[in-house]
């Protein structure tokens, strides 16, 4: 009699891969992504100063981080960091202009990098 094991591997999404790879708990994963892709400018204590008391400055990042953290592979992913600098391109707040915001570049690399890990 021939039974059928048939072992269904869940897909591991964006944010826990990257909390797999960086070690740190999926409670944690926004805030670690965020200081991971925030530009590294002469404008970093602003940010700094804005994310400890105004953090809705952010909210188009941590929207970001939220959809790229649900992404299941990596075309998905590059699709939502795609999205995200396309709406950069076409935002001239000061925001954009002084570069206190999440770099689209950064992300993109961190995704690379843990996409091209094990699941």
């Amino acid at each position: 009699m021939a039974t059928d094991h048939t072992i269904v591997v869940r897909e591991k999404n964006f944010r826990a891969r990257f909390c797999a790879y960086y070690r740190c708990s999926e409670r944690y994963y926004e805030r670690v992504l965020f200081w991971k892709c925030l530009h590294r400018s002469y404008m970093l204590p602003v940010g700094v100063f804005l994310y400890l008391f105004h953090r809705g400055f952010f909210d188009r990042d941590f929207i970001t981080i939220q959809k790229a953290g649900a992404a299941r592979n990596a075309a998905e992913f590059e699709k939502e960091v795609h999205s995200f600098q396309k709406q950069l391109r076409h935002d001239h707040s000061s925001r954009a202009e002084w570069r206190l915001r999440i770099s689209g570049q950064r992300l993109a690399n961190i995704g690379s990098k843990v996409f091209s890990t094990e699941p």
